[in-house]
């Protein structure tokens, strides 16, 4: 199948790669020349084990090609793949011009039916706001399909050709199946391909997130813990693994996880935490304790005080969660400093007994000395 995929960075690199190897003819998009030009050598600007070697071998194959043309692209590919970057803006809530910007331009460029799928991290909401796009910018149909991504740094590859689950959201159910084809060759293994709405497919995303900041915000609290035993043990092995091998999902130890939490507050936040309050006192006050003994009084901690001032008292609950998501900065710092002062203990300890091991050499020596003469004086 001819793809297009428009964005190189970390999302579009590995997809678009990734679909190559499995026999798809794709095209790569940027507006980045360096990058391009780069690209089209084989090289890439940053490290994923096994992304460069695949890279190099669908290039010599020629089922791999970068260009800048994105209106080539876009005729040539059935389907066409949105994986351009959204920074997380001032509010920390990600910023989708590029996402936007992208849909209108491979609107214009359309000569007929087209498959437009979003990959890029976005709002619940933005496929209606895509479909927009396209329809103004077109008189061609079209079809959008959510598509998020579920990768983790230093273990993207193998994540995507062996993914735990592919999420589809759309409702067009022959785009929906063209998609599906192109995922089947990654989940031979079992692991499901779920078809839902778009908005879920979407929500699905921060859900992720979400949950996986809280996650390892959990495992990390139990570092002091024997390596490994307790944590397979209670179940979060996954978790536990993928923290101590640094394959952290990239957007989970990112503020972005935290703007996933704030994404679903905004969408689930209806009053359901007054179930668990007590009397007239705000959810605010009631976790305010627990807030400040886990996050301490820290700047973070701080900056999220004045937040919650600023906000009614629903979803309190979820921003307990938020802040302790925040917290696995602080504790990985916190972590570093440890590690530093037992390395300083620990040379100090070895001294001292090097010292003490001496003194003790020195004394069983002068011992032996003085043994000795006194033999002799005998």
């Amino acid at each position: 199948m001819n793809l297009g995929v428009i964005g190189t960075g970390y999302v579009g690199l590995v997809a678009g790669t990734c679909f190559a190897e499995s026999g798809n003819d794709v095209t790569c998009v940027d507006i980045d020349e360096k990058k391009i030009s780069a690209l089209k050598m084989g090289r890439v600007s940053f490290y994923e084990p096994g992304l460069e070697e695949l890279v190099r071998r669908n290039l010599e194959e020629q089922r791999l090609s970068f260009t800048t043309d994105l209106k080539a692209t876009v005729r040539q590919a059935s389907v066409v793949f949105i994986a351009v970057g959204t920074p997380q803006g001032s509010d920390g809530a990600a910023d989708i011009e590029q996402v936007l910007a992208t849909a209108k331009a491979i609107g214009q460029a359309m000569d007929g039916y087209r498959v437009i799928v979003n990959k890029s991290t976005v709002p619940a909401g933005t496929a209606d706001r895509i479909r927009a796009l396209l329809a103004a910018a077109t008189s061609h149909p079209f079809a959008v399909v959510a598509n998020p991504e579920f990768l983790k740094e230093g273990a993207a590859v193998e994540d995507f050709m062996k993914p735990d689950r592919v999420v589809l959201g759309g409702d067009d159910s022959q785009a929906i199946e063209l998609v599906k084809e192109l995922y089947e060759p990654f989940v031979r293994t079992g692991n499901p391909i779920l078809i839902m709405d778009a908005r879920s497919a979407e929500m699905s995303k921060y859900a992720a997130n979400g949950m996986l900041a809280a996650k390892i915000s959990f495992i990390n609290n139990m570092a002091g813990l024997p390596d490994g035993e307790v944590p397979q043990g209670g179940g979060g092995s996954e978790v536990a693994a993928a923290y101590q091998q640094a394959k952290i999902q990239k957007d989970a130890v990112r503020s972005s996880a935290l703007a996933s939490l704030k994404q679903i507050q905004l969408e689930t936040t209806s009053g359901q935490d007054g179930e668990h309050g007590h009397g007239d006192l705000p959810l605010s006050k009631q976790y305010e304790t627990e807030i400040k003994r886990y996050a301490g009084n820290t700047p973070e901690y701080q900056t999220w005080a004045r937040v919650m001032a600023a906000q009614n008292d629903r979803g309190a609950m979820v921003e307990l969660l938020k802040i302790k998501a925040l917290d696995l900065s602080l504790q990985e710092r916190q972590y570093r400093q440890w590690e530093r002062m037992e390395a300083q203990l620990a040379s100090a300890v070895a001294a001292k007994l090097k010292s003490q091991s001496r003194k003790a050499d020195a004394a069983a020596n002068a011992a032996v000395r003085q043994t000795a003469t006194s033999k002799l004086g005998s």
